[in-house]
């Protein structure tokens, strides 16, 4: 990418030889992005970031005999500053979801093309975020809450769940809200009135001290509250 003064330092975690390959061959064409290492598995994901100090770390979600969604959560938790990039065959709402809670700032299908991998991980190490586009057209709730999570993360850790007070209906509707439900969705989902629902979001709102859908989501799954 032109402007770029140093490269961006890549760790790969894939079983899979031929993606690694793949992936390697392709990135020896991009001089601003370096393929540093690669894991298998991770305990060696965890050791070789310490070890590299990537930029960015793209994941395979499916790394066997480890949780790939718990992985992220471990790496985000304990390598300070890593970037991380889910690079994956899962499409569906909650592996992107959790994805999101676990700290990836990046979710890129492997379907796709590896210039889109390259977008992804260029976007990330400048600090944004990046949901691939063949997912956003079919999670328009979870893409606002992906960009607005990166944007408005501030210093300081999280609020915890019990500082806003949330109360247990109002946390039922709060899960509703992340899964993408409409209003009409979530009062047929918990058995209650369509105006009771547009009540509990308005406290929800005000607990949060937002006034936007998407802001909402992304501060819950930034916090882990749902």
């Amino acid at each position: 990418m032109a402007g770029r003064k140093t490269k961006i330092r890549v760790l790969v975690v894939d079983i899979n030889p031929c993606v690694l390959r793949g992936i390697q061959a392709y990135f020896k064409t991009k001089h601003h992005i370096s393929i540093v290492g690669q894991a298998r598995g991770g305990e060696e994901a965890i050791e070789k970031t310490r070890k590299l100090s990537p930029d960015v770390v793209m994941m395979d979600l499916s790394v066997p005999s480890v949780n790939g969604v718990e992985l992220l959560s471990s790496m985000r938790g304990e390598i300070r500053g890593v970037k991380l990039v889910a690079y994956t065959i899962r499409e569906t709402k909650r592996p992107v979801r959790d994805a999101i809670r676990a700290g990836a700032t990046g979710y890129v299908l492997k379907s796709s093309s590896l210039r889109m991998l390259a977008q992804a991980i260029e976007r990330v190490d400048d600090g944004w975020s990046f949901l691939d586009p063949r997912i956003s057209p079919s999670l328009p709730s979870l893409s606002d809450a992906y960009q607005s999570a990166a944007k408005q993360a501030k210093p300081g850790g999280s609020r915890g769940k019990e500082t806003y007070s949330l109360t247990q209906r109002e946390r039922e509707v709060l899960d509703s809200l992340v899964d993408g439900l409409t209003i009409k969705e979530i009062s047929e989902r918990r058995q209650i009135s369509y105006h009771t629902v547009v009540s509990h979001l308005r406290n929800i709102y005000s607990k949060f001290g937002v006034h936007k859908r998407s802001v909402t989501v992304a501060n819950a799954m930034r916090e882990h509250i749902v």
